[in-house]
């Protein structure tokens, strides 16, 4: 997983610059790494007639551009999720929940309510107590097994992903070539805005 990034290789490879997906010049990575990371691409083709070559390509890892999402989006959610699990395994609120569903009370409180209907079911149970049963009705209370596995997957997914790496290409697309003889020199009408 990376980062997409089209790889604008010129014949002289020091004027090769990269784009970000919205259309940013990039230029807050190493430029010198990355553009050492292009001459294997480089040497791939021809440059007999070419000028230049778009090559649409994944900007690996994806920890070149996307430290900061990393750091600050998926790790901090991760970090949520692990605290709220184990806040919920700590206190055992999930087991002391299951256990008043359980109950004698509360289990007679769900067949009152079905049985009996509006003045003498409020006669019965106090205001209070039919707020904390049917809130407690209507609490999702998750697997918890399932939760903590999903977190570790999730966990895990962010270490692989989010690791750092030598910064290297993964082309998949070559979108234009632009040749020395036979067409104009190439020139860009707007240039890409550094970001």
């Amino acid at each position: 997983m990376g980062s997409y990034c089209d790889i604008y290789l010129h014949k002289d490879l020091d004027e090769t610059y990269f784009v970000s997906r919205n259309g940013h010049k990039i230029e807050h990575i190493n430029l010198t790494e990355a553009k050492i990371a292009c001459e294997e691409l480089y040497n791939r083709f021809d440059w007999t007639n070419l000028e230049l070559v778009i090559i649409q390509a994944e900007l690996m890892p994806w920890d070149v551009l996307g430290k900061g999402l990393i750091k600050n989006e998926f790790e901090g959610y991760l970090n949520a999720h692990q605290q709220h699990l184990a806040f919920i395994q700590k206190s055992r609120l999930f087991e002391k929940l299951l256990k008043v569903q359980s109950g004698s009370a509360y289990t007679a409180f769900q067949n009152d309510r079905k049985a009996l209907r509006g003045k003498a079911f409020r006669e019965k149970y106090p205001g209070h107590v039919i707020r904390q049963h049917s809130a407690l009705q209507e609490l999702n209370i998750p697997d918890m097994e399932q939760y903590a596995h999903g977190i570790n997957i999730f966990e895990q997914q962010v270490m692989h992903y989010g690791q750092e790496a030598v910064l290297h290409f993964k082309p998949f697309n070559i979108l234009k070539k632009y040749m020395l003889t036979g067409v104009k020199k190439y020139r860009m009408t707007t240039k890409p805005t550094a970001r």
